[in-house]
């Protein structure tokens, strides 16, 4: 499965920073830039652009596990392909988020989701949201409203 930085470091837990480092060495157009004694791979890594994509399978992360069904497979695909499965698993947890609940769509820590998640699934969280309370607009805040009350 091709993944990007974003999406290794949600599955992960990983800042997307160490995700890029992981990722480096498996970009030809990075492997090409680093050259011995002038550009070390750490100074490349930060090249890594959001549309470079890797095959998990290169990254080597497996999960070491006492079940059988799981011991020695792909962590990441196995995890995105699960979120697939059941997006709305995560819908109590991105609803009862205030930055998510704050800008009416899936932001902040969630933000990975909308590189997993197909599109119908991205929509039905947005509506959630809405009827939870929505996007806050900037005259609804309360310090907009002590701000109008002190010109009045």
């Amino acid at each position: 499965m091709l993944v990007n930085h974003i999406q290794v470091a949600y599955v992960l837990q990983i800042t997307p920073l160490e995700a890029k480092f992981m990722m480096a060495p498996h970009i030809e157009r990075i492997r090409e830039m680093v050259i011995p004694g002038k550009k070390s791979l750490d100074k490349c890594a930060r090249l890594v652009r959001e549309t470079d994509v890797v095959e998990s399978l290169l990254l080597n992360i497996r999960f070491r596990h006492p079940s059988p069904e799981l011991d020695g497979k792909d962590r990441i695909a196995y995890t995105i392909e699960k979120l697939k499965e059941a997006p709305l698993n995560l819908k109590k947890k991105i609803a009862d988020d205030p930055g998510c609940l704050k800008s009416g769509k899936i932001s902040g820590k969630f933000r990975a989701l909308n590189s997993i998640l197909e599109e119908e699934s991205i929509k039905e969280i947005k509506e959630i949201l809405r009827l939870r309370g929505g996007h806050i607009g900037r005259k609804d805040t309360a310090m907009s409203q002590k701000k109008r009350r002190r010109v009045s």
